[in-house]
Formats: structure tokens, C-alpha cells, sequence
């Protein structure tokens, strides 16, 4: 049994680490603010704990939401859709596909439970790495967990295509307040391990077919490689975000200081016509320009001040979300929502290209992948089918429809490009119909009402 490949796993592993926490903190508004000194941050912690605005988690939303298995296809499709409608699958697809966009890597381990079903349970990207088979990239020479029990004794257990290796670590390994872990490197530092189940575990004693892993990586650069973060572009302009947000804030915190300091300044006096009494000259404000004129009295030392504008808050984040929207590929209405200008159709089609482009691209890359987890999970032949992530409205099926009537589709055929099932389309062109000529006249009665309804005529 070489420790070699356990000390490849956590080489590989520590190696992409920092990334991995670095996408999952942002997504989850654990910012880290790079422009924060010491002093920022000593004297300003109540903004970078309060005041913050996380597009991150929109970003990812924006993609994941589009991601949506619409069912199977193959000679094993219904004991595949069964498996999935039990909820437990699809849950576990759900967490591994919004962390492979997250941050880049997620994991599916096909394991019996205690009564000795085949159960899917999903790992994120800090959890596992793998080597790929040199013969072929697209499967593994091994794959490897890591995790650290409750006696701070950390644990490998190491898949190979035919058994299963357990090693641990000889002392404690150190975990940082963050969950940070200091995996050992050396080779003395790791021993098989010792609990009941034994150094090795042969497959064919639980009933698992090859390594029972399935990887999600969302863009690779090679093939059976390694994914990246969605967010790998937009954390240096959620930077940018904070920082203008907490900048304005800050301004508008540096400006009271003063105000609160000419508290104590002895106003001019001045008769008041209505009761012919002296009167305080109060400090006078332009609303205008937002400038302070005419501040006098004895001790006092400003005569003008122009403090900055709160209300341009909302327009850095917008011009920071459009920004971070354009550089990602998707509609700015789904970072910075507005209710009165939201695209659909063929406009939000033509802004969301990129993405749509991204999503059907991951999805065919994983395809594959999900029916090897269909296979692990003792189902053959199984290919997911995925929905349309950019499907047109009902008012375009109708005009494709109606130009697709108009130059000799089937009746059939036009309904079931609206949508409707086949038995539906099937049931409009002959319920009722003695004839060929009444099958027509039924058929086009019922398309062209349809098309008046949807167009709100």
C-alpha cells in the first residue's frame, strides 16, 4: 500500500485550497476588503460588518437556476427518473451543482447506507481530489477523501478501481478558527489505519462496480481536469463594490465629526423683527449645491464645508452590478433587478447568450458524469436530458408555429412544438372528426384559437 498517492492527494489538494475558500467566503459575504488597513479597520469594523452588498450569490443563482434536469433518456430512463423524484438524488445534484459554479469542483460518492442500499452523497471541492487515469483523462487512477475526526486525527481513505485504501495520520493535525486545515506531507507522518474495518476494503464486499466517485467541474481547462469558480472575475469587482459603498459611508461619517465639533461655537446675534428680541444666526445650508456658507461666531472656524452625497449609494451598486453582470455574461436585471425594465423574449435571449452558451456547456460536460452516477447507483443505460436553459415565451411558439403552418407543417406537429404532449396534439386533430375535411376544420379551428388567445386578441 505506497503512502505516495496520499501525499499526492494532499499536494493537490492544499495546492487549490485557498481559491476554493476564497469563492465559498464571497459567495457567502465573508469578504476579505484588500483595501482595509489596520486603521480602516480599527476605526470603521462597524461598516465592513454591517455595510455590505454580496452580488456573489446572485452571480451563481443567475447560472444554477438555468441547470435543471428535466429527465432521462435510455432503456434504464424510468428507473432513473424513479430514483430521482425520491428527492434524495435530485437534492444532492442541486448542492453538488451550485458548488461545482461556486468554486469550481464538487463531488458525488456512491456508498451504502446501514441497511445496504446504494445511496448518493454529495462532497464539496475541499473535501476530495483525484489523479486521471493516464490511459484516459475522462476516468480516475484514484480518488481520494480527506476529513478530520472529532480526536483532531486526520483520515485518507483512498478509491482505486478495485479496493479501498484507509490511512490516518500518526499525531493531531492543526485546524485553524477558519476550518483550515494543515495536512502533514511527510511519509512517516501517515499509517494505515487501525479501526475494524481494516487497511483495505475490497469492493466486492459491499457491492460497489469501480471507483463509486462521480466529479462536477464547471469550465476545465482539460479534459478530467479541474474546474473554476463563476465568481473568479466578479470578487475583484465585488472589491471594487465595497470599497465605493463603504467609501461614501465613511465620508459621510468623516463629515459629522466636524458638524458635531461647531456644536460648541458661539453663534452671531441678531434682531428678530416679530418679537424685537436678539436671535442666534443658525448655520445656513445651500439645498441646491449642498454647500455650508455663512458658518460665524466667535471660535468658530469653518466657513464652508460640502458634504458628500449618501444618495449615490444605490448608483454605485447599480453601475457596479452592471458591471459585474456585462463581465459574466448575464442581464443586468439579474443582478440589479428593475421591476419596469426587465427583457424577455428575444431580447433576453440575445443578453443572455453567454450564459446560455456556459450552461448548456457545462451541462454537456457532465453529462456523462451523471450517468456514470445513474450506473454506480445500479441503473444502466441512463442519459440525463436537460431543459431548454433559454426557452422562447408563448407568444414566439406561436409565431413559429403560425409561419411553420404556413408553409405546409403538419397541424400535429405545430402543436407539439407549442408544447403540447403528442397524445394532446393527437386528440385535437381527431376527436369528434368523420372526415378528413372535418379533422382539418376541427384542427385549424382549435390552432387559430389558440393563437387569438395567446396574442390577447
Amino acid at each position: 500500500m505506497p503512502v505516495v498517492d496520499v501525499l499526492a492527494a494532499v499536494e493537490d489538494l492544499q495546492s487549490r485550497a485557498a481559491r476554493y475558500d476564497e469563492a465559498r467566503d464571497y459567495e457567502a459575504g465573508r469578504h476579505q476588503y484588500p483595501y482595509a488597513t489596520p486603521g480602516f479597520r480599527a476605526k470603521f469594523a462597524w461598516i465592513l460588518k454591517a455595510a455590505r452588498a454580496n452580488l456573489c450569490p446572485a452571480v451563481v443563482s443567475a447560472f444554477t437556476d438555468r441547470v435543471e434536469l428535466e429527465g432521462w433518456d435510455g432503456t434504464g430512463a424510468a428507473a432513473a427518473q424513479e430514483l430521482t423524484a425520491n428527492g434524495r438524488l435530485r437534492r444532492v445534484l442541486n448542492l453538488a451543482v451550485r458548488e461545482a459554479w461556486t468554486v469550481g469542483d464538487a463531488y458525488v460518492l456512491v456508498w451504502p447506507n446501514a441497511r445496504g442500499d446504494m445511496v448518493p452523497r454529495f462532497h464539496r471541492a475541499d473535501q476530495v481530489t483525484f489523479a486521471p487515469d493516464p490511459e484516459d483523462p475522462g476516468a480516475f487512477a484514484w480518488v481520494t477523501k480527506l476529513w478530520v475526526d472529532a480526536d483532531h486525527v486526520g483520515h485518507a481513505s483512498v478509491y482505486y478501481p478495485d479496493r479501498l485504501e484507509r490511512w490516518e495520520t500518526v499525531a493531531g493535525v492543526r485546524t485553524s478558527k477558519a476550518d483550515v486545515v494543515t495536512w502533514p506531507a511527510q511519509e512517516n507522518a501517515w499509517r494505515p489505519a487501525t479501526d475494524d474495518d481494516g487497511p483495505e476494503v475490497a469492493y466486492a464486499s459491499v457491492g460497489v462496480d469501480g471507483i463509486p466517485w462521480a466529479h462536477l467541474a464547471y469550465d476545465p481547462n482539460d479534459d478530467g481536469g479541474h474546474g473554476h469558480s463563476v465568481l473568479r472575475d466578479v470578487i475583484p469587482l465585488q472589491d471594487g463594490l465595497n470599497h465605493a459603498l463603504h467609501s461614501v459611508l465613511v465620508n459621510v461619517e468623516d463629515y459629522a465629526e466636524p458638524l458635531r465639533a461647531l456644536l460648541g461655537f458661539t453663534p452671531s446675534k441678531e434682531l428678530d423683527p416679530t418679537t424685537g428680541r436678539q436671535k442666534d444666526v443658525p448655520i445656513q445650508i445651500d439645498p441646491t449645491t449642498k454647500k455650508m456658507y455663512a458658518v460665524t461666531g466667535e471660535g468658530s472656524r469653518l466657513v464652508q464645508l460640502e458634504p458628500p452625497d449618501s444618495q449615490n449609494i444605490l448608483a454605485v451598486m447599480e453601475s457596479f452590478g452592471s458591471w459585474i453582470a456585462r463581465i459574466v455574461g448575464i442581464p443586468a436585471s439579474d443582478v440589479v433587478p428593475d421591476l419596469g425594465n426587465v427583457p424577455s423574449g428575444t431580447a433576453l435571449r440575445v443578453l443572455s447568450a453567454r450564459r446560455t452558451a456556459a450552461v448548456r456547456d457545462f451541462t454537456t460536460d457532465i453529462t456523462p458524469d451523471l450517468a456514470h452516477l445513474m450506473h454506480l447507483l445500479g441503473v444502466q443505460d441512463a442519459t440525463p436530458r436537460w431543459v431548454d436553459p433559454a426557452p422562447t415565451d408563448e407568444t414566439e411558439r406561436w409565431d413559429v408555429a403560425v409561419k411553420r403552418d404556413g408553409i405546409g407543417f403538419p397541424l400535429v406537429e405545430n402543436l407539439k412544438a407549442m408544447g403540447w404532449t403528442e397524445e394532446d396534439a393527437e386528440a385535437v386533430v381527431t376527436a369528434g372528426a368523420a372526415s378528413e375535411a372535418a379533422v382539418g376544420r376541427e384542427a385549424r379551428a382549435r390552432f387559430e384559437q389558440g393563437q387569438v388567445a395567446a396574442l390577447g386578441q
